[in-house]
């Protein structure tokens, strides 16, 4: 589902931005592209699986991927990060809370769907680190079993673990 372009103020600076976001994976885990429409550069966050799926999102959206951030380390939500990392040549980006989770096949649940499934970040953040990708700054809230990633001006959504309550608003807003 695409969602329209709309504004996320930052600072003193307005972006424009679109999201697109795919179910995929067995248990329907949410995948999503963040594009900076000004930048032509995007994130992704979440690559549940199904690669194939998520370059054509990709492809799609005329933007770059600059890297993908993983709110969590359980199997649905990492199981294509390592084909699309390789694939776009970008880092995987994952709290520091996680390292044994992502690492650890029946930690992250994936053993249990018979999967030996393992992926290790190429940028470990804190609690609070702010990252700059694709035109945005990012930053990171760890929290016990989640690593919440918001846009600076953005509120907490706990449905989706990071912050698109408040851009679903903007964007609504910039509809009417």
């Amino acid at each position: 589902m695409l969602r329209t372009a709309a504004f996320l103020t930052q600072g003193l600076e307005i972006i424009m931005y679109k999201i697109d976001v795919r179910v995929l994976g067995m248990v329907g885990t949410n995948c999503y592209l963040l594009c900076n429409t000004d930048t032509k550069e995007c994130v992704l966050i979440d690559p549940a699986d199904n690669a194939g799926k998520i370059s054509e999102m990709i492809d799609e959206s005329g933007c770059m991927l600059k890297g993908i951030l993983l709110t969590h380390g359980h199997f649905d939500h990492i199981m294509a990060a390592d084909e699309v990392r390789d694939k776009y040549n970008v880092k995987v980006y994952a709290s520091a809370e996680e390292k044994n989770t992502l690492s650890t096949p029946h930690i992250n649940l994936g053993e249990a769907y018979g999967m030996n499934l393992s992926v290790k970040a190429d940028v470990w953040h804190n609690d609070g680190d702010i990252l700059k990708l694709a035109g945005f700054d990012i930053k990171a809230i760890h929290t016990p079993g989640r690593a919440i990633i918001l846009g600076q001006s953005a509120c907490y959504s706990q449905v989706i673990h990071f912050s698109v309550s408040q851009l679903e608003e903007q964007i609504s807003q910039a509809e009417v």
